[in-house]
């Protein structure tokens, strides 16, 4: 059996319409709800390593808006970087459980888009700045998939 190495939180699905709402009024070609999530984790190996079923959820406060990935790349994003101590904690419960992340540290954040146009970056920025995105994010539904 192929194990998974990733490990997501969905967004609690009322405030990504509410979201997604707010960004596609600013012309935004956001992701759908559903689509809003948070990586806990990410192990390119794809360990077998089995999870008790979570049904937690994580409350998380946006702290601020950045680029993220390879310019040009299939994972560029422009994302809204998090402050969870719940979510930290949970990465490390997973490091513990045997994953190993990508990346050297977890840096908690959502994508808003992948493939940006030019002037997204600076509309989210705008829209974080107006203080219309709710002051809480709630995350829940872990789910777990490959990261191919």
């Amino acid at each position: 059996m192929a194990g998974k190495g990733f490990v997501g939180l969905s967004l609690d699905k009322d405030q990504g319409k509410e979201i997604q709402k707010i960004f596609k009024l600013a012309g935004i070609d956001c992701l759908t709800p559903s689509k809003f999530h948070v990586t806990v984790m990410y192990d390119e190996s794809e360990p077998e390593i089995e999870l008790l079923s979570n049904d937690k959820t994580y409350k998380a406060k946006i702290t601020g808006v950045e680029r993220l990935g390879k310019p040009g790349g299939e994972w560029e994003a422009i994302a809204l970087l998090l402050d969870s101590s719940e979510i930290e904690k949970r990465h490390k419960e997973l490091q513990n459980a045997g994953f190993k992340h990508k990346h050297p540290t977890f840096k908690c954040h959502m994508s808003i888009v992948y493939k940006p146009k030019d002037t997204d970056e600076d509309l989210i920025k705008l829209i974080y700045n107006l203080g219309v995105l709710p002051e809480e994010l709630i995350f829940g539904d872990e789910h777990l998939g490959t990261t191919v």
